[in-house]
């Protein structure tokens, strides 16, 4: 007999069973968020208070660090216009220091235009120091093709920089204690900060002005030393004594011009043979050049060479034309006590009477070899440099004409002609010295008018107006003497390396 078996179970009853240890079903974990919520009176939680405290703490320290965002934000962009100021006036002066080396009339330029010291815009060509971003000469070169533009809304990033921007420039010369001037420049820009309040930065720096000078031979730059090579060179058993106390008794003066004749000539007379040295090794290295730019660079060079030698050969004759002048009137080289040695003299004599010729090729050289430069196929690698070699032929062909000659400006006005054609619009320095140089050499007259160096014509007219009855009469004074009556006691190196 089967018995029937009824089993009843309850809904907990049909929950899944848990049959792995450590793992609970989704109804358990449940039942212990219950247990939680639902502590025993013992066990306390955070309060609304407590929360709410905690997060203002933490607000408050937070606080400092989190002003500090929009302060650095505002820093950097003060340091980033104050940084476009700056690199504005660095650009301009740069450019100008450039541009005096290249322009002698720079600071007459700068001074006789208004707009250099007026707060113009940079951009849209309203400053005239950024009429053009770029420059299209060496060694950079053109950024971009066609021709240089201002800052305009065709570079967007850099307008939107600079559009606020206001440059400006005054000058000011400023003759230095001891020989020459200076430049002083004062740069100065305005700008709109990122609240719109007004800025500026200012900024000053100098810049040497380069012009054409007469320089005292070195070895009379300091008298106290001229003295003491005259007795090394004309006394050399008294070289322990100065000049002063070799002529305590009188005729000091006179002794000084025989003796400034004797060691400003000595140099320049050892020094030739290296002069032709040079000058046959460049011929040389011309003949075998690699490259048309190689060739270029070897004419400036020569250059270079024959103006330094022409320079120390015109520097010699205006230091001693005053002494000739006084040789042709008051002084007897053999009533001296102690007696020089007159073959020495003599010697030197001639020398000071052919330097005249030495100058006249030396000169001649350098503008063959400076135009020679700026003509030569390699310049126009290097235009810049091209164009530095016609501002030293110009030079040249200037001193050319106002002393050996011919007195003719023709030459001179087809070149500048020339040379503003090309450089109009490319170089704007160099455009206004073609301007201002035409002008001063409509006629020899305006030429000498405006030399930069007076000194030096006046000395060269000097030296040919002694050179003749000075040279003469020292001549005719040591005209008894003989290679055995004097001793020269120093090398003419042994002076160059005084």
């Amino acid at each position: 007999m089967r018995m029937a078996v009824t089993v009843t179970r309850s809904p907990s009853d049909l929950r899944p069973q848990t049959l792995l240890t450590g793992v609970r079903s989704p109804e358990s974990g449940l039942e212990s968020v219950r247990g939680l919520l639902c502590q025993s009176p013992g066990m306390k939680g955070f309060s609304l208070l407590e929360v709410v405290l905690a997060f203002l703490i933490l607000g408050l320290a937070l606080a400092p660090i989190l002003s500090l965002f929009p302060s650095a934000g505002k820093q950097a962009r003060q340091t980033s216009d104050v940084g476009q100021a700056l690199a504005l006036q660095e650009r301009t002066a740069e450019e100008l220091r450039v541009a005096a080396w290249e322009n002698p009339h720079l600071a007459r330029g700068l001074s006789l235009d208004p707009q250099c010291s007026q707060d113009l815009p940079v951009v849209d060509g309203g400053s005239p120091f950024f009429r053009a971003v770029e420059n299209d000469l060496a060694p950079g070169g053109p950024l971009v093709p066609g021709p240089d533009s201002s800052i305009n809304a065709q570079k967007p990033s850099l307008y939107r920089a600079l559009r606020t921007y206001r440059f400006s420039v005054r000058s000011q010369m400023r003759a230095l204690p001891t020989t020459g001037q200076v430049l002083d420049l004062s740069f100065r820009t305005l700008w709109k900060d990122f609240a719109n309040r007004d800025s500026t930065l200012e900024m000053t720096t100098v810049v040497p002005v380069y012009s054409v000078r007469q320089g005292t031979p070195w070895v009379v730059k300091s008298r106290e030393r001229a003295d003491r090579l005259i007795v090394k060179a004309c006394y050399p058993s008294r070289s322990g004594l100065s000049l002063p106390q070799l002529f305590s008794s009188g005729n000091l003066a006179a002794m000084r011009d025989l003796g400034d004749m004797v060691i400003v000539m000595l140099p320049l007379v050892y020094w030739t043979s290296y002069y032709d040295a040079q000058v046959s090794q460049f011929e040389s290295m011309a003949t075998t050049a690699s490259s048309d730019i190689d060739l270029f660079r070897i004419r400036l060079a020569q250059g270079r060479l024959h103006e330094a030698r022409a320079a120390a050969c015109v520097n010699a004759m205006v230091y001693l034309a005053p002494a000739l002048q006084r040789m042709a009137t008051a002084l007897d080289p053999a009533t001296l006590n102690p007696k020089p040695p007159l073959v020495l003299i003599r010697n030197m004599a001639i020398e000071t009477a052919l330097i005249r010729a030495e100058f006249h090729r030396a000169l001649t050289a350098a503008v063959s070899a400076y135009c020679g430069a700026y003509n030569s196929p390699g310049a126009g690698q290097l235009t810049r440099v091209q164009a530095r070699a016609f501002l030293r032929a110009i030079d040249c062909i200037k001193l050319q004409t106002l002393t050996i000659g011919p007195e003719d400006t023709t030459f001179l006005k087809s070149m500048l002609v020339g040379f503003l054609a090309v450089e109009e619009g490319r170089d704007q320095y160099y455009a206004d010295y073609a301007r201002v140089e035409s002008e001063h050499v409509l006629s020899t007259n305006s030429l000498r008018a405006s030399f930069p160096n007076q000194s030096l014509i006046k000395g060269w007219k000097l030296y040919n107006a002694a050179l003749e009855p000075g040279v003469t009469e020292v001549l005719h004074r040591t005209a008894g003497a003989s290679s055995s009556s004097s001793v020269v006691g120093v090398s003419p190196a042994s002076l160059t390396t005084e």
